[in-house]
């Protein structure tokens, strides 16, 4: 196995873990600054791991032309870093490519939260020259080389909300190899850096995914795949023209950015091979909205799931005795129900020893607050949205989590991600009663359901799981089952690959 070494000097601790690599059998190549790109990419069919000794500036080269050398990634730093801004631009690309951080010690945390960066998932404390790096290694190698399938994951996305970061998880361990073709510049250049990336790659891959939200990019993912006779799946997810214009009204229907949105998604379900979707009820609105019924078979549904290695179940900050917490968290839109249904059931339940924390800030978010202080609800706490992993302490801290409970059309066709969130958490979960719940959930066995802008009968569920702890805990108990069999990263990754491998056989016969 061959290992680049990027450094900008050997010093001796960099020649002692030079010598464990090589007595554990790995092929050392040591690499300077000098012309770095061309090297490793003229050598990258050789490579099997980039290891970048404390140099930022190399490692953030190395990040940004991972997707063209395909092979793990380890970053090493042995020593502070006080970060200017180009090695700030060079950590944030390294962040997001990174398969492994290593600290030579953990304080050097510090230095990447000053820059809003969380190693949580990816940092390992390890002194140089330990033996446990050989092993490290020889897994990240083994688990780059082990696919069944290659897939460019296209588009201009955030790799970071929750649907890719389930799939950009899911896909490795389900043995389908992921090339990463990214650009998130403003306007037209990045349509330019897109077609520059995906020629360096193009004869890498087997099928095209174009990541959630990639209407605008659909047509570009379309001219590069057919150039090329790769075929695309397209994860749109829910319509824009549903959230946008039906469900936030932030447009009427006859405007033409209304009128642009709904050719985006037309043309978008046209344009793929196989279009995926949340729910069954959304395969409905979209063959009906967009004209799709000789299409319909090319609508397939995923659920989005949650990730269970930030989110899952934490028995020791459950609460254990009054009062009883009720969690929420979200964006504040008019289908979570916030502004009618949620507050409303706090101010019935007023007088009880229930505490609600609310987490998140947006479109309603004042309304509801200046109820709460209209009607004195003191036991209403508005919390600033929180990191990801800090989410699932809240609501391992709660008794019971919410859903949504709007009154919208869309809402009677999604799962909401919160939904996922609190079965992945293990907690009890309410929210309304819609047929793409239903489609997931049973009543009673997994969730308890309210009506839809109901907040007296909001008010009446949460009362019944305060003084049914049995049920609560039931509930609760059953929904994460559910999660585990059917929602985590690899089982949403493990449905996924069945897609593809279904699309690529019929393409190669």
């Amino acid at each position: 196995m061959k290992i680049a070494f990027l450094t900008e000097k050997i010093e001796p601790k960099a020649e002692a873990e030079i010598k464990l690599l090589e007595d554990n059998g790995f092929e050392v190549l040591v690499f300077d600054s000098k012309n770095l790109e061309g090297r490793l990419i003229n050598q990258r069919k050789d490579l099997d791991l980039i290891y970048v000794w404390q140099a930022i500036g190399l490692a953030g080269l190395a990040a940004k032309i991972k997707f063209i050398l395909q092979t793990a990634l380890v970053y090493r730093q042995n020593e502070k870093i006080s970060f200017n801004q180009d090695q700030k631009k060079a950590a944030k690309y390294l962040f997001a490519e990174a398969d492994k951080i290593l600290l030579a010690d953990n304080d050097f945390v510090s230095d990447w939260q000053a820059m809003n960066l969380d190693l949580y998932e990816q940092k390992l404390v390890l002194p140089s020259a330990d033996e446990k790096i050989a092993g490290l290694f020889e897994d990240l190698i083994k688990a780059n080389k082990n696919y069944d399938l290659r897939i460019c994951y296209f588009g201009s996305f955030d790799q970071y909300y929750t649907r890719n970061r389930i799939l950009l998880k899911g896909l490795p361990r389900n043995q389908v190899k992921v090339i990463k073709v990214n650009d998130r510049s403003a306007k037209l250049a990045k349509f330019f850096k897109l077609w520059r990336m995906h020629r360096k790659i193009k004869n890498d891959y087997d099928l095209m995914f174009v990541a959630f939200q990639g209407q605008l990019i659909m047509p570009l993912a379309w001219l590069l795949a057919r150039l090329n006779k790769k075929k695309i799946v397209f994860d749109a997810i829910f319509s824009i023209y549903d959230s946008v214009v039906l469900d936030r009204k932030e447009v009427s229907p006859r405007t033409f950015r209304a009128k642009y949105l709904h050719f985006l998604d037309w043309l978008a379900c046209r344009l793929a091979d196989i279009v995926i979707v949340h729910t069954k009820f959304h395969k409905e609105f979209f063959i009906e909205e967009f004209g799709l019924k000789n299409r319909a078979d090319k609508i397939v549904t995923l659920y989005v799931g949650a990730d269970n290695e930030l989110l899952f179940p934490r028995p020791e900050l459950a609460p254990k005795a009054d009062p009883f917490v009720v969690h929420f968290h979200g964006s504040y839109i008019p289908a979570q129900g916030l502004e009618h249904v949620i507050i409303g059931a706090a101010k019935i339940l007023k007088e009880e020893n229930i505490v609600f924390n609310l987490i998140g800030r947006g479109q309603s978010y004042q309304e509801v607050k200046n109820k709460a202080a209209e009607w004195q609800l003191n036991k209403v706490n508005f919390i600033k949205p929180v990191p990801y992993r800090v989410l699932g302490k809240y609501m391992n801290q709660s008794d019971v989590c919410l859903g949504s409970f709007g009154v919208s059309p869309k809402i009677t066709r999604v799962v909401p991600l919160k939904v996922f969130e609190a079965l992945a958490c293990g907690r009890a979960l309410i929210t309304a009663r819609t047929p793409a719940i239903l489609e997931l959930l049973t009543e009673g066995e997994n969730c308890l359901l309210t009506e839809m802008g109901e907040p007296q009968d909001l008010a009446e569920k949460i009362l019944y799981l305060k003084n049914n702890p049995a049920v609560k805990e039931k509930i609760a108990k059953n929904g994460y089952d559910l999660f585990v069999n059917n929602l985590s990263p690899n089982a949403s990754a493990n449905k996924l690959k069945k897609i593809f491998l279904s699309l690529y056989e019929t393409n190669q016969r």
